[in-house]
């Protein structure tokens, strides 16, 4: 039964987190930008770089294509954090979180139309689960 607990980690530790989010945007968003905000998020990573290189000591020595793609990368997960935090702004956690679940989806749907994958059924039909549970979630049912 202990596969439990350590299974609902990374839920609790999630929620815990948007509802930090949430609390910051309402509390500091009308005082300061949300430039603040994102700038703090997007470069919380930075604090993780020294256990990464005392794990693997030729961490920085990537060639420059892969620079190029981690900033790329690096500005789209800005971008994403921006849109977050505008959706946080307009509605509640509890609405917004659940649509983050529909990332996957993109992930296969891209698939399919860059790499040519065939997805197997029981993905497609957890896809659709996924798609139908965003969907219920966006009507306001009064």
């Amino acid at each position: 039964m202990h596969w439990f607990f350590i299974a609902i980690i990374s839920p609790l530790l999630s929620s815990v987190i948007h509802h930090v989010d949430k609390y910051l945007l309402s509390k500091f968003s009308r005082e300061h930008s949300l430039g603040s905000l994102i700038l703090f998020s997007s470069l919380f990573p930075v604090l993780a770089l020294p256990f990464f290189f005392l794990m693997q000591k030729d961490i920085f020595s990537i060639s420059s294509t892969n620079i190029s793609v981690l900033i790329g990368a690096g500005i789209l997960s800005a971008l994403s954090l921006l849109f977050y935090f505008y959706a946080l702004e307009e509605e509640e956690t509890s609405l917004i979180v659940p649509l983050f679940q529909l990332t996957p989806i993109f992930g296969y749907f891209l698939g399919i139309i860059v790499l040519n994958e065939i997805l197997e059924p029981n993905k497609i039909f957890g896809s659709l689960i996924v798609i139908l549970g965003a969907t219920i979630l966006s009507f306001e049912i009064e």
